[in-house]
């Protein structure tokens, strides 16, 4: 069943990038939301091509750019599609190609699908716990998700120990506490290199396994991390509440990610 639901996902975050890049290529306009985050016309026009899709499977569908359920709506849910249209609006706005709509399947407050697609890149990253994680360059549409699979990369691309201990680190978020915890891991690792990107794709690169380590010591929005979650999660890569050996669960009180952190063991 999950399948299914892992092909039609692919099919429509390929049917709304191309609506995205439609906009991205011609001059839009930005409004600033009362959590004083930019959204665009692409974040909306995203939205409107996922969620009617999404709603066909029977599951509810929690969106940024959706309608927000109230905790006690929410608690009743035991699967649910969680999602960000844009994730990366910073990027978008700033065009450096560095933003991707995100998609997961949530089971028991666990990721068991992700979907991670970055129009501008051409990269579509996609796991589910029945198939593994996978990254398709220059995707187009398939017929059935086995071709999919046959024309993709099973992550990580990579398993041999990396030379260098490379960090990950958010290109629009670097606040005093992450420069501090860099400097701690950076005295542990000699040969210590960090490198910035911006929205879900550092956990679509980690995946790829071309990073040691990415650790984000500040809350971020659950649609920001749990389709990548999953794509790491079936890469084989564990991502945990920072500190601690215990995995990120979704559908908290507050709809947000404290600190967490994917390490190469």
């Amino acid at each position: 069943m999950v399948k299914k639901f892992l092909f039609n996902t692919i099919q429509t975050v390929l049917e709304a990038g191309k609506e995205i890049l439609t906009i991205y290529n011609q001059d839009f306009e930005i409004t600033i939301k009362k959590d004083q985050s930019p959204v665009t016309e692409a974040d909306l026009r995203a939205h409107q091509i996922i969620e009617p899709v999404l709603q066909k499977t029977g599951f509810p569908v929690l969106s940024e750019e959706g309608h927000h359920f109230s905790k006690e709506e929410r608690t009743q849910w035991e699967t649910y599609w969680l999602i960000d249209p844009i994730d990366g609006t910073k990027e978008f706005i700033n065009k450096t190609d560095e933003f991707c709509i995100c998609i997961a399947l949530i089971h028991k407050r666990k990721p068991i699908l992700g979907v991670l697609y970055a129009p501008a890149l051409q990269k579509l990253y996609f796991a589910s716990e029945e198939t593994g994680s996978f990254l398709l360059l220059n995707p187009q549409k398939e017929n059935k998700l086995e071709k999919y699979l046959s024309k993709s990369l099973r992550l990580p691309l990579q398993k041999e120990v990396l030379q260098n201990y490379i960090f990950l680190t958010s290109v629009s978020f670097y606040d005093k506490l992450t420069k501090a915890y860099v400097a701690e891991v950076q005295k542990k690792h000699p040969n210590f290199k960090e490198h910035a990107l911006g929205s879900c794709l550092k956990l679509g690169y980690f995946a790829e396994g071309k990073a040691s380590e990415y650790t984000r010591l500040f809350s971020l929005k659950e649609w920001d991390l749990a389709a990548g979650h999953a794509i790491c999660k079936y890469a084989g890569f564990d991502v945990l509440e920072f500190g601690t050996k215990n995995e990120i669960e979704y559908n908290n009180a507050d709809m947000k990610v404290k600190a967490f952190s994917v390490k190469v063991v």
